[in-house]
């Protein structure tokens, strides 16, 4: 700080301890918001509470009660008067600190002065040339092959050569911005500068800190802990007005003054019990306390707000300095800024042109001493030219060739991807030229590939490619098929559908095959014109219903042209009810009428019949026996295993030995009554089960 501040901050500290009862001063320079707090601005009148002991003669109390006045005058002087400065230089410093960064931070004069530094950045401004040249190369090279591209791309088939005049056309840049950021650095912030080490220091307010009653003050600030975007610090009132606070502290501070405090109550006088008559300590405890907010108030008030004038010049200084030393970053930043976006603008501008015009005459002399071939694959053409490619087939390839070149070329061309005994053939395309060429019978589709499989070709010249995806197909294929399947009779019909999807007629008629639980079975038909539909029924017999009913029968469907396998597909067969097939295979077997394959006994046939029924029962009745639930015994029973089998028992006639079977499955299902729980010796489930199974005995 300056020396006449420091002189200014030490008067003010004298008048101060010197408790000097003049009449209190306004702040003169503090300019701030109104301070929300009563002050007491004129000194206190005289302390009247000793004058009662005066006039009843009673001299020790007197004495005592000028002790405790001239004690609580002094503590507030030094206590309260010291809270009073030291808060309102907070407030003050503050104000000013926020009212010296908004003078400068925006000062011209301080901003030119940072400009001004701009001469020790040249290594920094380097770099805009450096960016308007690369930026310009960027920009123009390209810009002028195109336009050399372009003029060869509309001469071809034309019979003339591009010209090579050319004119540097328009172009803009708006040169590089915010470049003092990128290259140098961000400019600090207030709340950045005021962080540094000169700025770092506690306040002076502190430096004459008096100890007499305490050991420092209850908070120590530095400029940053001031500093906010209104500038406005809220004082504390309320650590120097309570009574019994500051009489603590007074007591446990062993200032000279405390020795006689210790004596007052010697040579007392008593009461005959020996207790003293006069507490003198309590008296002077209580006069101190009344002394100190008589005179504490305008302590506080008159170094408060001698202290904001101090506050604010300090803070006014400091934030003049953070201001400026913002305000020059500034200016240096808007001058390396502007001065940074004019060179890079320049570097461009001279840089634009010659590389625009190297371009163009490096590219103009590329393409008229060159072949500029492109290439686009239009059509595979199969051999057989019937509509399709099928695998191992050879094909040819058309294709177009453009040379925008002013020379000349010769053309190897080869195919790849997925094909087979491919060669090469090789054709030539002139200057400035285009055409379409065909190859002969260049390669081989790939025979492994599949029926409706996936080929990708590539045509190869002069190490370019373009490649085509086509489908894979043999002249018919499979479009549908279905089946309907007869369980009991073990028999079903199999349907294929087929279609010619060439553009010829089939050289050899079609035929479907089905290979299924060891036989095979066919149907045959016609050859097929193009795009002809044909359907073929493969009617398959023989099979076993019981495998049919207890699973699915896997088989394979082929589709052939003549010898030759299209395509193949599995087929499933198997019952889609289990349950009710079972019980009526079950009855046509008692009843001597259900089919039973070759090489198996009927007998043998009735049992693996019954033994499934058994089963199909014992899992239903474990789900059902318990107390709980419906009776579908009684409200549902053409549902359950049992009731299923005594209706179909009883919707016809049964043969004597069809009855013996029934009467047999019956005494077996009867077992699984025990399953169902009673409650209370009563068990509805298992009575109306019986029931159903008595039926089937019978």
């Amino acid at each position: 700080m300056k020396q006449l501040t420091h002189l200014s901050f030490a008067a003010l500290l004298i008048a101060g301890s010197l408790g000097v009862e003049t009449v209190h001063a306004q702040s003169r320079r503090y300019n701030g918001p109104r301070i929300d707090y009563d002050f007491q601005m004129t000194p206190p009148g005289r302390f009247g509470n000793c004058d009662s002991f005066q006039q009843n003669d009673q001299q020790q109390h007197f004495k005592v009660c000028q002790f405790a006045t001239a004690e609580a005058r002094r503590m507030a002087e030094v206590f309260a008067g010291q809270e009073g400065r030291i808060e309102g230089y907070h407030r003050g410093y503050a104000w000013g600190l926020n009212q010296g960064i908004d003078i400068n931070i925006a000062n011209v004069g301080q901003m030119r002065r940072g400009a001004a530094e701009l001469r020790f950045y040249e290594h920094k401004l380097a770099i805009a040339d450096e960016m308007g040249i690369n930026k310009a190369e960027a920009d123009a090279t390209p810009l002028a092959a195109q336009e050399v591209r372009n003029r060869f791309n509309a001469a071809v088939d034309s019979g003339n050569v591009p010209n090579d005049r050319f004119q540097v056309p328009q172009s803009y840049y708006p040169g590089e911005q915010n470049s003092f950021e990128r290259f140098v650095g961000k400019v600090p912030t207030v709340a950045e500068v005021i962080r540094r080490d000169r700025y770092n220091d506690y306040l002076p307010v502190y430096r004459d800190f008096d100890r007499t009653y305490r050991d420092g003050p209850a908070v120590r600030r530095r400029a940053v802990d001031m500093y906010s975007n209104n500038g406005v610090y809220r004082p504390v009132f309320n650590r120097y007005d309570s009574s019994d606070e500051i009489l603590r502290l007074w007591l446990n501070r062993r200032i000279d003054a405390y020795a006689r405090y210790d004596r007052l109550n010697q040579g007392a006088p008593t009461n005959p019990d020996g207790t003293l008559v006069t507490n003198f300590q309590d008296l002077f405890q209580s006069i101190f306390s009344k002394g100190y907010i008589h005179f504490a108030r305008y302590s506080f008030s008159r170094n408060f707000n001698d202290a904001l004038d101090l506050g604010f010049h300090h803070g006014e200084d400091a934030g003049l300095e953070i201001g400026a030393e913002v305000a020059r970053a500034r200016g240096l930043q808007d001058a390396f800024d502007q001065e940074f976006r004019v060179r890079s603008i320049n570097s461009y501008k001279d840089q634009f042109h010659k590389s625009f015009a190297s371009s163009f005459e490096s590219t103009y002399a590329d393409y008229k001493n060159s072949a500029k071939l492109s290439i686009e694959l239009l059509e595979l053409i199969g051999e057989d030219n019937d509509g399709i490619i099928q695998p191992g087939e050879k094909v040819a390839m058309k294709f177009k060739v453009v040379n925008a070149g002013g020379k000349g070329s010769d053309l190897r061309i080869k195919a790849e991807g997925d094909i087979v005994s491919g060669s090469t053939e090789v054709k030539t395309i002139a200057a400035l030229k285009s055409g379409i060429f065909t190859t002969g019978l260049i390669a081989t589709v790939d025979p492994r590939l599949g029926n409706r499989a996936r080929a990708n070709v590539v045509l190869n010249v002069n190490g370019m490619t373009d490649s085509i995806g086509t489908s894979v197909s043999f002249l018919v294929q499979m479009t549908g098929q279905s089946a309907s399947l007869n369980t009991l009779r073990g028999s079903a019909l199999v349907n294929v559908t087929a279609e010619n999807v060439a553009t010829v007629s089939t050289p050899r008629a079609i035929k479907a095959t089905l290979k299924i639980a060891g036989k095979t079975f066919e149907a045959t038909g016609t050859t097929l014109e193009p795009g002809q539909v044909q359907k073929l029924a493969i009617d398959v017999t023989g099979l076993d219903p019981y495998a049919l009913i207890t699973s699915n029968l896997s088989g394979q469907l082929e589709l052939k042209l003549g010898d030759q396998s299209i395509e193949s597909r599995n087929v499933s067969l198997g019952s889609t009810s289990r349950i009710n097939d079972s019980v009526e295979y079950f009855d046509q077997l008692a009843n001597g009428n259900g089919l039973v394959p070759a090489g198996i006994g009927a007998g043998t046939q009735t049992q693996k019949v019954l033994e499934l029924l058994v089963s199909h029962n014992d899992s239903e009745t474990d789900r059902n026996s318990g107390r709980g639930g419906s009776n579908m015994y009684r409200k549902d029973a053409q549902s359950t295993v049992v009731g299923k089998i005594r209706d179909t028992k009883m919707k016809r006639e049964q043969s004597a030995a069809a009855k013996g079977q029934y009467a047999r499955l019956g005494n077996i299902l009867i077992k699984a009554k025990d399953k169902f729980k009673s409650f209370l010796g009563i068990a509805p489930k298992r009575k109306h089960y019986v029931q159903i199974v008595e039926e089937i005995i019978e």
